[in-house]
């Protein structure tokens, strides 16, 4: 390929050198059998879709299963492309395009080309309790029969008809 066409840089990834693909290709079958005596109780059956996306998963960069012939318009060279899985969320290269062809739509498409500014609050966790939905609140008095206090000892909540004449 030419100049121009190196510097576009393509490199084909080798999928069967990554820890993912060699742990689904060592233990799928595995966990597959033992899932119903095993896992069922705690994480539900077995979904189909599952096979689908891990097969897809196993074939996605593999030349043996199908590849595009690219061809450079300046230089006339040519280049081998492997198809993609295109699933969404288990394979991370696939999941890693996606995100980033999102990412260039917000960008150009949606956002306007105003400043904006993130601001993330969090509460301390001191101050979580005061938080919490009433019916939460009333529940976790109800249980303790203490207010939660910014410091020091916690007091009993008393009711209307409990005060201390003192």
């Amino acid at each position: 390929m030419s100049e121009a066409c190196a510097a576009k840089g393509y490199r084909p990834r080798n999928p069967r050198l990554t820890p993912l693909y060699r742990l689904v290709e060592t233990f799928y079958e595995e966990v597959k059998g033992c899932w119903e005596e095993r896992f069922e109780r705690l994480y539900g059956r077995w979904r189909g879709f599952l096979d689908r996306v891990v097969t897809s998963y196993v074939d996605c960069g593999n030349f043996s299963c199908g590849f595009a012939r690219v061809r450079c318009p300046e230089c006339a060279s040519e280049l081998l492309v492997a198809f993609s899985c295109q699933t969404r969320s288990f394979c991370p290269s696939c999941a890693a395009k996606r995100a980033a062809i999102f990412g260039a739509y917000l960008v150009e498409e949606v956002v306007a080309e105003v400043g904006h500014a993130q601001w993330v609050f969090t509460v301390p966790k001191m101050l979580r309790p005061y938080f919490l939905c009433r019916i939460r609140h009333r529940k976790y008095y109800a249980d303790s029969g203490t207010m939660p206090t910014l410091a020091g000892p916690s007091k009993p909540v008393k009711a209307l008809g409990e005060i201390d004449a003192a």
